[in-house]
C-alpha cells in the first residue's frame, strides 16, 4: 500500500475561489450534521420531523446529508420544531490565525458576560479588540 501526501487546505485556501468553494461545503456538512443531530436528540424520525415542518422525508435527508441549501429562516423554523435555535460561531479557517495576536474567536451570545470569566476576560467585548487580562488576586 502506497501513501499520497495530502496538502493541507490551509496552502490552498489562499486562492480566493478554493476558499468559497472550502467555506461553503463546510458549512453546508456542519449545518447538516446540526440538523441530525439536534432531531436525534429530539427522539424523532425523518419523517416526524417532515411532517412538522410540511415538508418530505426525503428534504429531511437532504438536509442531513448536505444536499439540500435551506434558508436561515427555513433553519430557524425547522429547529424551532425541534426546540432549538441557532447560535451562530466563527472560527477562523485553518492557517488563517494571526501570529502573536490573541484575540477572542468572534462570538456573539446573548449571555457573554456569563462565557467571559471562562476564557479568562474581565470586560469582553463583542468587536475585534484585544481582550484585557482579568486582575488576579484584586
Amino acid at each position: 500500500m502506497s501513501l499520497e501526501r495530502v496538502e493541507s487546505p490551509a496552502g490552498r485556501l489562499a486562492d480566493p475561489a478554493y476558499a468559497a468553494a472550502y467555506g461553503e461545503e463546510y458549512a453546508r456538512a456542519s449545518l447538516a450534521v446540526c440538523l441530525a443531530t439536534a432531531r436525534r436528540e429530539a427522539g424523532l424520525s425523518q419523517a416526524e420531523l417532515a411532517r412538522r415542518i410540511g415538508k418530505s422525508q426525503p428534504y429531511v435527508s437532504k438536509l442531513e446529508s448536505g444536499e439540500a441549501n435551506p434558508t436561515i429562516g427555513a433553519v430557524g423554523r425547522i429547529l424551532a420544531c425541534l426546540r432549538r435555535q441557532l447560535v451562530c460561531e466563527t472560527e477562523l479557517l485553518p492557517g488563517g490565525e494571526p501570529a502573536g495576536r490573541p484575540y477572542l474567536r468572534t462570538q456573539r451570545y446573548a449571555n457573554v458576560r456569563g462565557v467571559a470569566p471562562v476564557v479568562g476576560v474581565a470586560e469582553p467585548r463583542l468587536c475585534d479588540r484585544r481582550p484585557q487580562p482579568r486582575q488576579r488576586g484584586a
